[in-house]
C-alpha cells in the first residue's frame, strides 16, 4: 500500500473524538498511539464498514 502525507483542517469536536478514542485504544492494546495511527486506523475502519454510499446528482 502506497502512503501519501497530506493535511486536513478539522474541526475541535472531531479532533477531540479522535483523542477519546486514541486514549481508548492505548488502553485495549498497552500502548499509546499516535494521533496519526489513531485517525488513520479511525479512517480505515469507517471507510471498510461504510456501505449505505448513496449518490446524489450535482447541485442538490
Amino acid at each position: 500500500m502506497e502512503h501519501q502525507k497530506i493535511s486536513l483542517t478539522i474541526p475541535r469536536d472531531m479532533r477531540e473524538r479522535i483523542e477519546a478514542e486514541r486514549r481508548q485504544m492505548a488502553q485495549r492494546v498497552g500502548f499509546e498511539p499516535s494521533f496519526n495511527q489513531a485517525a488513520t486506523a479511525l479512517l480505515q475502519r469507517a471507510l471498510t464498514t461504510q456501505t449505505d454510499f448513496e449518490t446524489v446528482p450535482a447541485g442538490t
